[in-house]
């Protein structure tokens, strides 16, 4: 764990430094998804399974192995640590949250002069 304290004689070299290194990381993860993006819309599910099995070491030669049951998920999710499902609940609730407040609103109203608007 890095500790920064804004006392600290180099403080404004550190926080830079650790900042660039940030943007450099946003920046190398925006490269690689943008590539395995431009890989699945050329070449589809070709693509997926050759990625998976680089990423994930999971062979998807049958399509059996595309899917997974919902009795694995659930027994997958069971065995987790409880504290990282509790992390992945969390973050699943504040992911779904936040996207519920881009949805576009139903609206139907009468405006002054009786015009339904909606």
């Amino acid at each position: 764990m890095l500790r920064l304290a804004t006392s600290d004689r180099d403080f404004a070299t550190r926080f830079a430094r650790l900042v660039e290194d940030r943007r450099e990381s946003d920046a190398d993860v925006a490269r690689a998804v943008t590539g395995i993006l431009e890989q699945v819309r050329q070449r589809g599910d070709a693509a997926l399974a050759e990625l998976t099995q680089r990423l994930d070491r999971h062979s998807l030669s049958g399509d059996a192995q595309w899917r997974i049951a919902p009795e694995q998920c659930e027994a997958a999710f069971a065995a987790l640590d409880p504290r990282l499902r509790d992390a992945l609940e969390l973050a699943a609730a504040r992911i779904r949250a936040y996207h519920a407040g881009q949805l576009p609103q139903d609206r139907d109203d009468t405006d002054a002069a009786g015009v339904r608007l909606g």
